[in-house]
């Protein structure tokens, strides 16, 4: 388990690494939650066939996950806390300026654009082409755009389901919302073209990686499903 003083250390040299940490930790009690709220059915179920000894040990089950649970919400709380947005925001910032000045040569850093990536990579330093949602491709040559346009389908499967990401707290941050019917706390806000709702667009690759995450899953899409193509990957260049 990470304790404070570890996470204060990351955060200071590599803020954008602790928010990754953070968020990949949000996302493990997102699927946590939906464990939680299963075992409290099972429980009801089998005490109305009065199954005590199945009611028991899924009590049990339940009081453990939760208590892992409630560290990882104090572990999210804690990073959030000593992670500001500027910070990252000048992290990100400063790693594209450098981007710009020290690549030699823009063509030394393209990659294969048919080779399929998946959700489970790390797309730090990589620069996407396009994605592939249930088979179809979309063209994308930011993160932000990879992110608004896996929205734009995402609705247009399902515009309730969608539309309560505004008031879902686990979709949005602490601080700012991800998703929103108005700009008012939102740094970088891009209105959906199907809809009057605003993304946030101010966010690491990994930290969209994450939203689209949590996004399939409350779609009850697999994360196989979806995909990313890179059009270069920089990571070489940003170890020297």
């Amino acid at each position: 388990m990470l304790n404070k003083d570890t996470l204060k250390i990351i955060s200071n040299s590599y803020p954008g690494k602790a928010n990754d940490i953070g968020e990949s930790i949000s996302l493990l009690n997102l699927v946590l939650d939906e464990l939680l709220s299963k075992i409290d059915q099972d429980v009801s179920a089998a005490l109305k066939e009065k199954n005590y000894d199945i009611a028991s040990n899924c009590i049990r089950l339940h009081e453990n996950i939760n208590e892992i649970y409630e560290k990882n919400n104090e572990i999210v709380e804690y990073i959030e806390s000593i992670v500001s947005d500027e910070t990252l925001d000048d992290a990100e910032v400063g790693s594209l300026d450098n981007e710009e000045i020290v690549i030699p040569n823009y063509e030394d850093y393209r990659v294969d654009q048919s080779i399929p990536h998946t959700l489970y990579e790390d797309f730090e330093h990589k620069r996407p082409i396009g994605f592939k949602l249930l088979g179809n491709f979309v063209e994308a040559n930011t993160w932000a755009i990879v992110l608004l346009e896996t929205c734009e389908m995402l609705y247009n499967i399902d515009e309730k389901v969608f539309t309560n990401f505004v008031n879902d707290k686990n979709m949005n941050g602490k601080k700012r919302d991800y998703f929103s019917f108005t700009v008012n706390n939102i740094r970088k806000p891009k209105k959906l073209k199907s809809v009057d709702i605003y993304i946030e667009t101010n966010l690491s690759a990994n930290s969209i990686k994450q939203i689209i995450i949590k996004m399939l899953k409350k779609f009850q899409i697999r994360l196989h499903d979806y995909v990313v193509y890179y059009r270069a990957d920089y990571t070489e260049l940003n170890k020297k």
